[in-house]
């Protein structure tokens, strides 16, 4: 995970500032950005079921569980922090 931060003095109650993440999974990793763009695994929360119906064929197919792994997540924000 690759994070950078950029924070700025307005004055002295107001701060602004920007957040960029990236998460870069390997080829068999699947973790994600989670709230405020902490790394957290997922699993598998996008996989296939571990076996359906099929009403084209009337049988049950078993395709699952198969996760998005390797992927490249990236997340940015941005916002003002004033203090009273």
């Amino acid at each position: 995970m690759y994070t950078a931060t950029w924070r700025h003095a307005l004055d002295k109650n107001t701060r602004f500032y920007a957040d960029w993440v990236m998460t870069v999974n390997h080829s068999a990793a699947h973790y994600d950005l989670g709230a405020g763009g902490d790394g957290v695994t997922t699993d598998c929360y996008d996989s296939t079921p571990m076996a359906a119906f099929d009403a084209t064929t009337g049988g049950v197919t078993n395709g699952g569980p198969h996760c998005f792994a390797g992927g490249r997540l990236q997340g940015v924000s941005t916002g003002v922090n004033y203090k009273f």
